[in-house]
């Protein structure tokens, strides 16, 4: 009896989309010949977010305050934006693709806003007597 590892590949049939509609930036970047004025958000496969689980733990071997990019953001074709774009938006462009890239994360890498506190950190009391 051999051993052989499967190669066709998975193909999700239903379900929530794969990627978000396009997120529009309001500045137009240029980086390496390519101009990008968008990004599309990528949710992850279960290989990918080993992947890079994996990579994490190599380069915090390394260096403990390392971080990775998220392999989500993804152009138009499904390529990765480069880091260096993503690290040179402008915040209101950031801000607009991580309100998308919020409901793409696995779960597992969701934070959840503290519960009944300000935007000062302090607690909040009810607003109301009922």
């Amino acid at each position: 009896m051999s051993s052989t590892a499967s190669t066709s590949a998975v193909t999700i049939v239903g379900g929530p989309p794969v990627t978000s509609p396009r997120v529009p930036w309001t500045w137009i970047y240029q980086h390496e010949g390519r101009t990008y004025d968008g990004v599309r958000v990528k949710r992850l496969t279960v290989a990918e977010v080993r992947a890079l689980m994996a990579a994490q733990r190599a380069a915090e071997a390394s260096d403990p305050d390392a971080s990775l990019p998220l392999p989500i953001y993804v152009d138009d074709e499904g390529a990765p934006i480069p880091q260096a774009v993503m690290n040179g938006l402008m915040d209101d462009d950031l801000a607009a693709t991580e309100r998308v890239a919020a409901d793409f994360f696995p779960a597992r890498f969701r934070t959840t806003p503290a519960d009944s506190s300000s935007a000062s950190g302090d607690a909040t009391e009810p607003t109301s007597s009922e």
